[in-house]
């Protein structure tokens, strides 16, 4: 969990972790489960490992590539909702929510590419 702290770039949170109130620097690791509340804490944080970076960006493009997918999904829904909505809302149920973020995500991806 990430709260009210600044996250430098190129660095990586690992599960169960709990960053709150500080500023991280950049390129640092945050190791499973530590619980960062202190400033002290976050300035003597590791530089992440080449492993780690290579894990991190696997796993981003992996996110990348769900968001893509989802877009692409969305779109050949709302193509069929304009030919038979019973059909569609009898095999596919976005709620609003999962529509906005299907947009917010549109919206990420567009601006990565400019």
């Amino acid at each position: 969990m990430v709260f009210d702290c600044n996250i430098g770039k190129d660095t990586l949170v690992l599960h169960k972790s709990i960053v709150r109130g500080v500023d991280v620097s950049s390129g640092r690791m945050i190791p499973d489960g530590t619980v960062i509340t202190s400033q002290t804490c976050a300035d003597a944080l590791e530089d992440i490992t080449k492993d780690l970076t290579d894990f991190k960006r696997s796993v981003v493009r992996a996110n990348i590539d769900l968001v893509e997918g989802y877009i692409r999904l969305g779109e050949e829904v709302e193509g069929k909702k304009q030919v038979a909505c019973s059909e569609v809302s009898e095999t596919w149920r976005y709620s609003e929510m999962g529509w906005k973020y299907i947009e917010t995500s549109r919206n990420i991806i567009e601006k990565k590419k400019e």
